[in-house]
């Protein structure tokens, strides 16, 4: 893959999500085809209130009815962005992340993009938000993005470890840099814990030396990582620092004023895809800019 051709946008018509599909199709990938996806998620209601609720299928038409309305009128907007590039809208009803994956999938997305949701206050605190969900069940990478997201991204931040996600993480921070020109940094974090356990055996008299070893040892596995997915480690900056990873990579947010993150969706660790990695976690939930989460199997 050498650009993004189709992104889907999943779209809740709430402000964030509105921002999130405007961006994609202005700054991200202005080229790439474009689907809206709105998911009418109905909650069950409690036995006490059947005689009051209205009936499944007729709340489905006048929500839908509404919906329509909606998804038009942003696709009309983005078209109008994009002129002579029509975009397409879908809605369907069920639980949104499970909808979202399966129209992803189905219509051979390269992308999905979702929006800080805007109803709820502080879902970002909360466990199991719309986005981790979909993060957890979609093949496709997703990008979650914040309401602040404006702009080409200039600095991408590409965190990797020693997981089998490494690759196309390393694929998708260089297709996208690529494709504004960005500059971008792979951080590789080692526990603090490794320089102790390393001078334990090590013939080295000096922590210092220690770490060097350790650090230049980390380098050029990254720049070989560089290597193998086709890139040129000239092309991008390698910064190794020693942390817990979740830290580390929010703090390096803030000191490079990061526009985008690309990492993977779980770590060396090796968590089962039903769960999303505390690391990706806490990076979606702590970044201000947009988080592109690559999955297990991704589409590229």
């Amino acid at each position: 893959m050498t650009t993004i051709g189709r992104i889907l946008i999943g779209l809740d018509f709430s402000e964030p999500s509105r921002r999130a599909a405007r961006w994609a199709a202005r700054d991200l990938a202005p080229e790439a085809a474009l689907r809206l996806v709105h998911v009418i998620d109905l909650p069950r209601p409690p036995t006490f209130l059947e005689g009051l609720y209205p009936p499944r299928e007729r709340l489905l038409r006048l929500l839908r009815g509404d919906a329509e309305r909606q998804i038009e009128e942003m696709a009309r907007v983005l078209e109008a962005d994009r002129p002579g590039r029509a975009v397409e809208v879908e809605i369907r009803d069920g639980r949104t992340h499970d909808e979202l994956a399966d129209a992803a999938t189905g219509w051979s997305a390269d992308l999905v993009v979702v929006g800080e949701h805007g109803q709820r206050p502080g879902i970002w605190r909360m466990l199991g938000s719309t986005a981790e969900r979909l993060i957890r069940v979609c093949r496709v990478p997703v990008m979650v993005t914040r309401a602040a997201t404006a702009g080409v991204p200039r600095f991408i931040l590409v965190p990797i470890d020693e997981s089998g996600q490494t690759e196309s993480v390393l694929r998708w921070g260089l297709v996208l840099g690529r494709m504004h020109g960005a500059r971008i940094t792979v951080l590789h974090v080692l526990h603090p814990m490794l320089v102790t356990h390393v001078g334990l055996v090590s013939s080295t008299p000096k922590k210092e030396s220690v770490q060097g070893q350790l650090e230049r040892c980390a380098r050029l596995w990254v720049e070989e990582m560089i290597a193998r997915v086709g890139g040129d480690p000239d092309e991008v900056d390698v910064v190794i620092a020693y942390g817990e990873s979740r830290y580390e990579i929010l703090a390096a947010l803030k000191r490079y004023e990061v526009d985008l993150v690309v990492m993977g969706s779980r770590g060396a660790g090796g968590v089962t895809r039903a769960l999303l990695g505390s690391v990706a976690t806490a990076v979606i939930r702590g970044s201000a800019c947009p988080v592109l989460v690559v999955s297990d199997e991704p589409s590229t």
